[in-house]
């Protein structure tokens, strides 16, 4: 298989791991990234029919520095149109560490100017933020730095949709800085601990989390995560996605509307997980 057939065959993968595609595109890299960074330029021009994630997961592990402005571009657009080019509700997850990926420490500048613009969307500011927490975690972001952003986001408008996710990202990240300003957020009745779609916990979950760890510690688990390291191998960084999981043929009982998030809870939408699978859809 040639370079060319490889990224040609990307384009209509599923529901087939290209596990083959990718391994001719790593071991011709040079020849692909130009090919992947203007597959990547077609995507900002909306103009690309294929799957960006086959595009964006190479370029990261690459370390294609001219892919970051490109990413940072795509982050400013608003959920609709990126709705038309990524899952939304795993934007974060993929394109945190892609972006970390693509990024180095002159970066975080044009990162937080993302996480603190609260006209853009909540996944890509949340993705922005994502970015840093790895920068963070690798050692390339001051801790006083990560520290007073989050300060900026739990000190700022209530209704933020950051607000929540930020709260526990403290204890993650052990940022025990901030233990006395996420105290005040649940004494204030900031965080609503029963929302079925993201039930945040208590002020006593939070504690435990910051009380069982080290710094250290919470920073080794952190980077344990897929979504707490730059990708290092596109393929298996791709390969545990619920759509390529072999003999996943699901009956839900009812019809799922390809928009759905996947009721697998693989957390992709359903058009780009089990609708290729599923029986009689």
């Amino acid at each position: 298989m040639n370079t060319r057939t490889a990224l040609h065959n990307l384009r209509t993968v599923y529901p087939r791991f290209p596990r083959e595609e990718l391994e001719c595109i790593r071991a011709n890299k040079d020849e692909a990234i130009p090919r992947l960074l203007e597959r990547l330029k077609l995507v900002m021009e909306e103009d690309y029919a294929g799957d960006v994630e086959f595009v964006i997961f190479p370029l990261a592990e690459f370390r294609v520095r001219e892919a970051f402005p490109l990413l940072l571009e795509l982050l400013r657009w608003g959920e609709d149109a990126l709705e038309q080019v990524a899952d939304i509700c795993t934007f974060s997850e993929i394109y945190g560490p892609v972006i970390a990926s693509c990024a180095t420490a002159e970066d975080i500048p044009a990162l937080k100017e993302i996480v603190m613009n609260s006209s853009l969307c909540e996944p890509a500011r949340s993705a922005a933020l994502g970015a840093l927490k790895i920068l963070f975690a690798a050692g390339e972001m001051a801790r006083e730095e990560i520290v007073e952003l989050f300060r900026a986001i739990l000190t700022g408008e209530r209704d933020d949709e950051l607000l929540e996710y930020s709260a526990f990202d403290c204890a993650d990240m052990h940022l025990d800085e901030l233990t006395e300003v996420v105290k005040g957020l649940f004494d204030a009745g900031a965080f609503d601990a029963d929302k079925d779609e993201f039930p945040v916990g208590t002020w006593e979950d939070w504690q435990k989390e910051i009380s069982e760890n080290t710094r250290e510690e919470s920073l080794a688990k952190f980077r344990a995560n897929r979504w707490g390291r730059r990708v290092d191998d596109c393929a298996e960084d791709m390969a545990w996605w619920a759509c390529f999981q072999e003999g996943c043929d699901f009956d839900f009982g009812r019809k799922i509307e390809v928009n759905e998030p996947c009721p697998c809870n693989s957390g992709k939408k359903f058009k780009k997980c089990c609708m290729l699978r599923v029986k009689s859809y």
